[in-house]
């Protein structure tokens, strides 16, 4: 059930009203609260379900931690390891985790959360409830993807609520039903500001008032009449005696700050008690709260008794060890903002010193109350220590989240000092997670990488500069320019020459290899690629994956996998790909994955294998979407949708367009022309001319702007045969240009291709064939792909 409503209007009572009517019977319960404060901490929500659900207090320590997850879990569970893991204990069963890089951490942390669910579920129904979806960390986000698809038959209900404004994919699953609320009406407003006055009948006059004031929010009614009814001008009479006049003239609160305040005003000391709980958030700790109020703790405690009483606040526990949460959000803004500015700033500033002192204090929530101290040199370097954490758990977008924030902060510094050097830590740190998160040709990647390359060069930090520029040669190469990020790749080889860093070494011929592939340069990126592969077999261990963001090797040996099947040595260069999958699941680094499933699915593509193609481009596409890998998501879609469209037109066109649609978003226009030619060689292969025609233009219009020519042999072989189902003759010269280009650029595989067409074409027309053409089997040397289609169909017509 996915429950959406604006603030105020209801969610978390129908919440409350569900868990109540479930109550009686047995059952279990998951609770999700997310807040605004940790929309970047990774599965923040699930954490502190596993806290309540083991009963840890603040002053645990690792020991009593350990007996209570056990005394919970049960000391021979299977998932005590991830579950310490998320509770901080490093050394409790760390051997279970050894071995495992952040990203198999991550989904076997995944997978573990969701089979506790499933394990209680299976023993008792379950109710599980995410409240405030529109504020979920993206980790948790993604688990809840993944706990919608694994209890379509599982004895779950899972309650999600969440403000319109939140979209998101799982709202269009099969198995969830929407409601959204509505602001109440007249005649419903009005039964319920009689039922909260109980033996009070209020009179016409201040029903209207409250009616006007409250536009049907649930909220608002709730809080203007409780004002109403506290307020000194009514008393527990059973009826208002007061005439007219003096009835419209009553000061009755407008909004519902108005209305709050004007209660609060009425139970000092509890003003001040809630504008400083309100600093800390929606949710608060005594102890917390007591660190900050100038109030002796019994008095504290009063105010704190009033502030339940009054429904403002509710409360677990008692004492020091007591948690308390605001009625709803929007009470707690009006709290906070009734506050004075430099009041405020100064508990936002002692709330950071006392947090900074706790060893488990998240370092956002501490620069969060940093910032609203306007210490933001200190924020900074608390968003930086965020990004690290969530970061090293591949948790990608709330890395890049924290590092924004630190920017951010960086931006607010007005001292002197020196920040650059912070900064382009920052930068750097920040590269990885934002190239899989926006995308390589994402604006925001030149950015940070152009702003990056300026810092190293006026701090003279200088041994980051290759890092820097190849991220930028990445850039150039995906949006494309083609000939600017050729030229990078050189210079970033000829700075690595002398061999001190293989890593870089490699990295380089990396980007060489593949600039020269995409315009064209068969041999050239052959070449380079295998002496990337080459460089590194002289290293011993692995290839730094988290540093750089992909594995420098095992890329140059699928692209060198890819330019083997277009030369011709297509079982080879088959074999290299799939060996290069083979590293990179070891190593399970999702963007280096999904990078190296893309050039086996096009290795197979060019095979003409769509069977294998699909079943490739399915798993990256699942992938790609679980790990929300912005490029490659919509990468994963073009080529299932060329693989699917073998069968079914329709289908494989919409799938492949969304994916260009979606690949396209992040600024890349790197593929644009393979992409079109998939589009035609599915209207080829059913009859739809004029609309293959439309694709090859584009695909043409795509290659003149970007220089992008690998594909170009297909292109132009596809063109060709379009082109002859009106007018051989001229399709005939089409072909042979898609031949020469073929043999120009050493992809002997399309020209096979091109000279089997040529040659069905000259034997339905009675033209004659090139000996060339006839002998293009031999000539060629095409050894390899012998069971294929493609050479079956050649060798039956050459």
């Amino acid at each position: 059930m996915l429950l959406s409503g604006e603030a105020g209007i209801g969610k978390s009572r129908i919440t409350r009203a569900l868990i109540d009517a479930v109550s009686q019977e047995k059952h279990v319960r998951v609770s999700y609260q997310c807040s605004p404060y940790y929309s970047g901490s990774p599965l923040y929500p699930a954490v502190q379900q596993l806290r309540r659900t083991i009963g840890i207090e603040e002053a645990d320590g690792d020991e009593e931690k350990v007996r209570k997850l056990e005394g919970t879990k049960g000391p021979a569970n299977p998932l005590l390891p991830i579950f310490a893991s998320l509770l901080d204990l490093q050394n409790y069963q760390s051997d279970a985790l050894t071995g495992l890089n952040p990203q198999q951490l991550r989904a076997r942390t995944l997978d573990g959360l969701l089979n506790d669910i499933l394990d209680a579920a299976a023993r008792l129904p379950l109710l599980f409830v995410i409240e405030d979806i529109h504020w979920i960390d993206a980790t948790t986000l993604e688990l809840l993807d993944q706990c919608v698809e694994r209890i379509q038959h599982a004895r779950v209900m899972m309650m999600v609520t969440t403000r319109p404004t939140f979209e998101h994919g799982f709202g269009g699953h099969p198995i969830v039903t929407k409601l959204a609320l509505n602001r109440l009406g007249r005649e419903q407003t009005t039964a319920f500001i009689e039922k909260l006055a109980g033996d009070i009948r209020l009179p016409a006059i201040i029903v209207d008032k409250i009616i006007a004031a409250t536009d049907g929010v649930p909220l608002f009614i709730e809080e203007l009449t409780k004002s109403v009814l506290e307020a000194r001008h009514f008393d527990r009479a059973a009826v208002f005696d007061q005439d007219h006049a003096t009835l419209a003239n009553l000061d009755i609160p407008l909004t519902l700050h108005d209305s709050l305040m004007a209660r609060l005003d009425r139970l000092q000391p509890v003003k001040e008690v809630a504008q400083m709980a309100a600093c800390i958030g929606r949710e608060f700790r005594h102890d917390l709260l007591g660190s900050v109020t100038r109030l002796s703790a019994a008095q504290l405690e009063e105010a704190l008794d009033k502030l339940v009483d009054a429904e403002l606040v509710f409360r677990r526990g008692r004492g020091s060890d007591a948690r308390y949460t605001f009625k709803h959000a929007l009470v707690r803004d009006a709290a906070y903002h009734s506050m004075l500015k430099s009041v405020r700033q100064d508990i936002h500033s002692r709330l950071a010193d006392k947090l900074g002192m706790e060893p488990t204090a998240e370092p956002e929530l501490v620069a969060h109350h940093l910032i609203a101290a306007k210490r933001y040199l200190e924020a900074a370097e608390c968003f930086l220590q965020a990004g690290r954490a969530a970061a090293a758990r591949y948790a990608n977008p709330e890395a890049v989240a924290h590092f924004t924030g630190a920017l951010d902060a960086l931006e607010a510094v007005t001292s002197s000092g020196d920040t650059n050097e912070l900064e382009l830590r920052i930068r750097i740190e920040m590269g990885v997670p934002l190239n899989a998160s926006d995308g390589y040709a994402s604006e925001k990647v030149e950015a940070n990488f152009l702003r990056a390359e300026e810092l190293c060069i006026s701090t003279g930090l200088t041994s980051n500069l290759f890092f820097v520029r190849r991220s930028l040669w990445n850039f150039y190469l995906d949006r494309p320019d083609l000939h600017r990020s050729r030229d990078l790749a050189k210079q970033l080889l000829a700075e690595t020459s002398c061999g001190e860093n293989v890593e870089e070494t490699t990295l380089a011929h990396r980007a060489l290899a593949t600039s020269y592939f995409y315009l064209g340069a068969i041999g050239d990126a052959a070449r380079e690629a295998e002496a990337g592969i080459n460089a590194w077999a002289t290293s011993n261990g692995d290839f730094d994956v988290a540093r750089y963001g992909e594995d420098g090797p095992a890329i140059c040996r699928s692209y060198l996998g890819v330019v083997q099947v277009l030369a011709g040595r297509v079982d080879t260069g088959l074999a290299n790909c799939a060996s290069s999958v083979e590293t990179a699941e070891r190593l399970d680094h999702p963007l280096n994955l999904a990078f190296i499933l893309m050039n086996l699915a096009i290795a197979r593509r060019f095979r003409n294998e769509p069977a294998e193609c699909r079943e490739i481009a399915e798993r990256m596409l699942i992938l790609a979407d679980n790990r929300r890998l912005a490029s490659w998501s919509g990468g994963a879609r073009t080529v299932l949708g060329w693989a699917i469209g073998s069968n079914l037109p329709d289908e494989g066109l919409r799938m492949l367009r969304d994916g260009m649609n979606r690949w396209r978003s992040t600024g890349s226009e790197l593929h644009l022309p393979h992409f079109y030619s998939s589009i035609a060689d599915i209207c080829l292969r059913h009859g739809r001319i004029d609309e293959g025609l439309a694709a090859i233009e584009n695909a043409v219009e795509a290659m003149d702007k970007t220089g992008e020519k690998w594909a170009q042999a297909e292109i132009e072989r596809i063109e060709g045969c379009l082109v002859a189902k009106a007018d051989v003759t001229r399709g005939m010269r089409v072909l042979t240009r898609a031949y020469d280009t073929a043999i120009s650029q050493g992809a002997c595989w399309l020209a096979v291709r091109a000279a089997t067409e040529l040659a069905k074409l000259s034997r339905r027309s009675g033209h004659e064939l090139r000996a060339d053409y006839r002998n293009q089997l031999r000539i060629s040397e095409i050894a390899e792909g012998l069971e294929t289609s493609v050479i079956r169909e050649a060798a039956a017509v050459l």
